[in-house]
């Protein structure tokens, strides 16, 4: 299982996954412990743009993407 945290705009969350890479897991906001699981990276991506909000996403999806292609190769 690893483990990750990363930060997006003012937003801290830690990432588990319950497998070597992306497969599957938990997603927790650290600032409130807002917890979700998530069951393939697709679903992580859709469930962070939720949890971020839009305007949000729209920003820094590219850098939240490129962060988590780097956590899961």
């Amino acid at each position: 299982m690893g483990r990750a945290q990363f930060t997006v705009a003012n937003q801290t969350f830690s990432l588990s996954f319950d497998s070597q890479g992306c497969g599957s897991g938990t997603l927790v906001r650290l600032d409130d412990g807002l917890e979700a699981r998530f069951s393939n990276c697709e679903c992580l991506l859709h469930l962070l743009e939720g949890v971020v909000g839009r305007r949000v996403w729209q920003t820094y999806r590219a850098q939240i993407e490129a962060e988590l292609s780097a956590l899961c190769s």
